[in-house]
C-alpha cells in the first residue's frame, strides 16, 4: 500500500484514505476489501493506523472516533466516508468505477408471452382466496390463589 498521503488528498489523484488500528476485528475484513480495490483497479489506497502518534493530525482533521473508517478522495477532495466495513461495490461508486466484472444492470422486462396464452403451467391452478378468520376472543389466564408459604418447625 502507498505510504504517502499526497498520493491521496490534495492532487489530482483518486484513491482511499483508510483508518485502521493493529487489533480491530472489522479492520481485517476491511483490508482484505481495500487490497482487492488497490490490486484489480489500481485506485491508490492509503493505510493509516488511528493509534499511532505520527497520524495524530489526520485522526484530528477528518475527525475519526472509530475504525474501520475509509475517506473516498477524487480530485483531491474527500467524497464519500463510510465508517464501519464497506464493500467494494460501496467504496468505488462514488469514484465512478465500477467493479471489474460486474456487468451494468439491466431494467427489468417482462418475459414475452403469446397473446391469449396466461403463462401458467396446467400444474400451477391459481389458488381460492382464503376467508379471513375471525379474531380468537381472549381467554383470562386461569388465577391461582395465592398462599403463604408454609412454616416448619427445625
Amino acid at each position: 500500500m502507498p505510504k504517502d498521503i499526497s498520493e491521496v488528498a490534495g492532487t489530482p489523484v483518486m484513491g482511499i484514505l483508510y483508518f485502521n488500528q493493529p487489533h480491530c476485528g472489522p479492520c481485517k475484513n476491511q483490508e482484505a476489501q481495500l487490497a482487492w480495490i488497490e490490486q484489480y483497479t489500481q485506485i491508490p489506497v492509503v493505510q493509516c493506523n488511528a493509534m499511532d502518534p505520527r497520524y495524530a493530525g489526520l485522526v484530528n482533521t477528518y475527525a475519526v472516533t472509530s475504525t474501520p473508517v475509509c475517506i473516498v478522495f477524487r480530485d483531491g477532495r474527500d467524497v464519500a466516508r463510510f465508517a464501519g466495513v464497506a464493500a467494494v461495490a460501496q467504496l468505488l461508486e462514488p469514484l465512478g468505477v465500477r467493479p471489474p466484472g460486474q456487468q451494468q444492470q439491466q431494467p427489468f422486462q417482462q418475459p414475452f408471452q403469446q397473446p391469449g396464452v396466461s403463462g401458467m403451467q396446467p400444474w400451477a391452478q391459481p389458488q381460492q382466496p382464503q376467508q379471513p378468520q375471525q379474531p380468537q376472543q381472549f381467554q383470562q389466564p386461569q388465577q391461582f390463589p395465592l398462599q403463604p408459604p408454609q412454616q416448619t418447625d427445625c
